[in-house]
């Protein structure tokens, strides 16, 4: 029996993205060799979300943000009082490995441990791994084959002209894993964003496009377009449309909730178009439950894949996921990255091989808004390269494409 281990990482703070493109790899993975034992290895919320697909699922250690206390959190939530709905500035993937709480020593020591016990009883043929940078280790440690998900914004030598004009600053955030890589007896790393790239040996599922991203596709990276699970989510979506239907998801960025509630309805209420809003767990649209204001609709959760079918248009944060998704369903949008260093890349990349509009948060303004759909509904800018890389999505392969290249590195590693 072959046997896969999918790890989404351990982090302070998770991403529903990460364990949603590893979910859709292990589905497809089930269909075309049923008799694989699957395996995960996340947290929290994400790994609420695997075992409600069905999957068997391991914890482990998961650390706090920035590596602090709890109680620190606990103690600025006292003085700062009820958040605002919004993050900082997020300048580089330096900034998203402190935030996650993975560049201490107890993160790294505490998760190879774990890691070693895995090994022990799982006895995996295969790693696939998203943002766990011990699971390269483990895997040029034990001889596993391995196989991560990546993008040009982890590249070493990628820089967010929104803050720097150099490669990332690491500083000394690699220092731990190069304690843990010399008594390994392994090759150091020179900068902690070397093991994004999986450690030398293990390839790459990009999901994306090559004009999406500034790697080369070769036999190390596997272009594999959008990976995305055949079904989002259980919810119903029925809605009988009248008129054009605006999707937006904006996630959490600089653009508060408030400010979103504001400006949607001060553009769209009384417009020609229908708006439905996700907050997708948003607190404060949790609070709040599902409601309408004119001819804008709030609710918590959407399945993305059918309100696509029915879109005209779409306002969404710049996450990779969506970026791609609205591509493939040639659906134009305006992009609102915030000071993202990721998202920013993302729209920059959609605007470059025009199938979006990349706006700024001062862009953000109830009459520009309503002017750019009004111009995507009336003139179709983007129609014609929409339709070229949407077709170069799907013929990429996305999920069954990167099941497939799981299934040869099992049969590679069955010999």
């Amino acid at each position: 029996m072959h046997r896969v281990l999918f790890s989404v990482g351990i982090n302070a703070v998770e991403a529903l993205g990460t364990v949603t493109r590893m979910i859709a790899i292990a589905d497809e993975l089930r269909k075309i060799a049923p008799d694989t034992d699957i395996l995960f290895r996340a947290a929290g919320s994400e790994a609420e979300h695997v075992v409600d697909h069905n999957y068997a699922c391991v914890t482990g250690y998961k650390p706090t943000m920035y590596g602090l206390p709890g109680w620190v959190w606990k103690f600025m939530g006292m003085v700062q009082g009820e958040w605002d709905g919004t993050v900082p500035p997020v300048k580089g993937m330096e900034s998203i490995i402190r935030l996650k709480g993975i560049c201490t020593k107890a993160y790294v020591e505490q998760t190879y441990q774990e890691w070693e016990e895995l090994v022990r009883s799982f006895k995996p043929d295969v790693i696939v791994s998203e943002f766990d940078l011990v699971a390269p280790i483990v895997a040029r440690k034990y001889g596993i084959a391995l196989l991560t998900t990546f993008s040009s914004v982890g590249r070493p030598s990628y820089y967010s002209e929104l803050f720097y004009n150099r490669p990332h600053s690491t500083r000394r955030l690699y220092r731990p894993y190069n304690r843990l890589l010399r008594r390994l007896k392994l090759p150091e790393v020179s900068n902690i964003l070397d093991l994004f790239g999986g450690y030398d040996h293990s390839e790459r599922l990009i999901p994306s496009i090559p004009a999406m991203e500034d790697v080369p596709a070769n036999d190390r990276n596997h272009f594999v377009g959008s990976i995305v699970p055949e079904k989002f989510a259980d919810r119903s979506w029925d809605w009988d449309k009248h008129r054009p239907l605006i999707y937006v998801y904006l996630s959490i960025g600089q653009i508060t909730p408030q400010l979103a509630e504001k400006v949607l309805t001060g553009a769209f209420a009384e417009s020609d178009f229908d708006v439905v809003f996700s907050g997708a767990g948003h607190p404060y649209f949790e609070k709040k439950g599902e409601y309408q204001i004119g001819n804008v609709h709030f609710f918590q959760y959407l399945p993305s894949d059918e309100v696509m079918k029915q879109a005209d248009i779409a306002i969404h944060h710049g996450g990779q996921n969506t970026t791609l998704q609205c591509i493939e369903s040639m659906v134009p949008a305006l992009i609102f990255p915030g000071e993202n260093f990721e998202r920013h890349y993302n729209a920059k990349k959609a605007a470059e091989i025009g199938c979006a509009y990349n706006l700024s948060s001062d862009d953000f303004t109830a009459g520009k808004i309503l002017s750019c759909c009004q111009e995507l509904l009336d003139r179709k800018p983007f129609h014609t390269n929409l339709e070229k890389y949407s077709r170069e999505i799907r013929e990429l392969g996305g999920r069954r494409q990167a099941a497939a290249i799981v299934l040869k590195k099992l049969e590679e590693a069955k010999g």
